[in-house]
């Protein structure tokens, strides 16, 4: 009896030892970045400019562990015949900005590591964290919607927070930031 015993209660134990905590399941949209930070947009005679900064964070909170770049999309609104609807015409991408400031910071790391070093506090570097675009596909007189989206491995994108509204009148151009949410109602 003490031979099926013995095999049973180590079996238990190991079992036991190895039932890590783990959470449900997660869809991937959960890793992926939260809105960019510091969006500054200007306007001028050259175009619409915009300034960022990479998000640190996960959809969850969590330090981002993945940041493949982002994906600025335009629309432009125009008067239709009709004075109380404007026609918007299709959101398209309008550039992909790559990042890879996770990966150079991960090869820090690494060096660190090697070297026997502690490579917990180190932090990705400024230059690698600020972005900047300018489009300078823009006629006077039309107004333009903006949003700049991080984007992860397999694509998936994270949330824009912000939303930019542009009537481009070059140097005196009408530069407006608004909540993602709520651009709809400030649009007409």
């Amino acid at each position: 009896m003490s031979i099926i015993i013995k095999p049973l209660t180590v079996l238990f134990c190991l079992l036991l030892v190895a039932c890590g905590k783990y959470g449900p399941p997660l869809a991937p949209e959960y890793f992926s970045p939260m809105p960019v930070e510091n969006l500054q947009v200007s306007a001028s005679l050259d175009g619409v400019s915009f300034r960022w900064e990479a998000p640190s964070s996960d959809l969850r909170g969590k330090d981002l562990r993945s940041i493949d770049g982002y994906k600025i999309y335009k629309t432009e609104i125009s008067k239709s015949k009709r004075e109380d609807s404007p026609a918007v015409k299709k959101e398209h991408l309008l550039a992909v900005i790559p990042d890879t400031h996770l990966e150079e910071l991960s090869q820090r790391r690494k060096k660190v590591l090697a070297q026997g070093g502690s490579a917990r506090k180190l932090k990705p570097l400024d230059q690698l964290i600020h972005f900047e675009y300018t489009d300078k596909q823009v006629k006077p007189g039309e107004l333009y919607l903006y949003k700049i989206v991080p984007f992860n491995q397999g694509n998936v994108e994270g949330a824009a927070g912000t939303l930019v509204k542009v009537l481009f009148r070059g140097d005196s151009s009408e530069v407006s930031l608004q909540p993602a949410g709520r651009i709809a109602d400030s649009l007409y």
